[in-house]
């Protein structure tokens, strides 16, 4: 027996291009699975928006402001109750009454489709209590661009709104502009606390 004591077994090399082949393939397997993620994430993203849409659309039609006002907010807090027990804290009273507020932000259905395919409902939800039109016009057109996340667009609405002049040049101006507490939100938003 001619074994030697404390040889390690080496593995064979591969040729530099068999090896390179299989970081190529890693690759674009990798590549294939994040594509296929993102999309069905957008997917999910559009979807739950839509519904939002759709779930407010369905409240706003139950004549819940104006003269019903008082009963379209008893039917918001019996129907937000029933579908909090069924689905979650998805559907409290405050998220139902953003859902109605989406809806009258954003009434066109097609606008809302396409807006749907590049912000989620958690950039809708940040947008919403944005009372200036430029102001959410522009934290809408620059989330996607700019890659902005849920944090930048509410810190935005929080503490430094910027208000948006479109002037005849068509060169976008913004300047921030500070508004004054009012509890936990700011008083420029426009949003009455319950």
């Amino acid at each position: 027996m001619n074994k030697k004591i404390g040889s390690a077994r080496q593995e064979p090399q591969l040729p530099a291009t068999v090896a390179d082949n299989e970081t190529l393939l890693l690759t674009d397997l990798w590549i294939l699975i994040q594509s296929a993620r993102q999309r069905i994430a957008t997917a999910a993203y559009s979807t739950q928006t839509l519904l939002s849409w759709h779930l407010g659309q369905r409240m706003l039609k139950e004549n819940l402001h104006g003269a019903r006002a008082a009963y379209g907010k008893q039917i918001l807090v019996t129907v937000s109750r029933e579908l909090t027990a069924e689905y979650g804290r998805g559907f409290s009273y405050p998220e139902l009454a953003r859902m109605v507020q989406f809806v009258q932000l954003f009434p066109e259905e097609s606008i809302v489709v396409t807006l749907s395919q590049q912000l989620s409902w958690s950039h809708f939800h940040a947008l919403l209590p944005i009372k200036d039109s430029l102001a959410r016009d522009f934290c809408m057109q620059s989330a996607p661009h700019a890659r902005r996340d849920i944090c930048a667009i509410e810190q935005e609405a929080d503490e430094q709104r910027i208000v948006a002049v479109v002037n005849c040049s068509g060169i976008l101006n913004s300047s921030p502009r500070k508004g004054t507490r009012k509890g936990n939100r700011m008083s420029v938003r426009g949003i009455e606390d319950s």
